[in-house]
């Protein structure tokens, strides 16, 4: 009886100790300026989004359902990128890049 307590214990202390692994970064525009509050969407889905900190950063529990990460910030292109680019960084912080979008208007008419 105690040999099966003592085995339920063990199992339930090995998975506990099973480090999540964390994909993090930090999200800048093309002059290295960091991107305060950008949105990175897992799979696009804005349901578990996650907002960069002031500086940029951001850090996302990684778990093998993610295929894609979708950044956004207003004024700047949306960038995906495929999950498997950034999990093989060696646990590094990856840096994102994102570039102006080009939404210019010819021409404004007040009436």
């Amino acid at each position: 009886m105690n040999f099966r307590y003592f085995t339920l214990l063990f199992l339930f202390i090995n998975f506990s100790l099973t480090a999540q692994i964390f994909i993090s970064g930090k999200i800048t525009d093309t002059q290295n300026t960091s991107l305060a509050f950008a949105a990175v969407l897992p799979n696009g889905d804005a349901t578990r989004a996650i907002l960069s900190d002031i500086d940029g950063n951001f850090s996302v529990a990684d778990n093998k359902t993610i295929r894609s990460f979708v950044f956004r910030f207003v004024g700047m292109q949306t960038l995906i990128l495929n999950a498997d680019s950034l999990r093989n960084n060696s646990g590094k912080p990856v840096m994102i890049k994102m570039s102006f979008a080009d939404n210019k208007i010819n021409e404004v008419t007040i009436s």
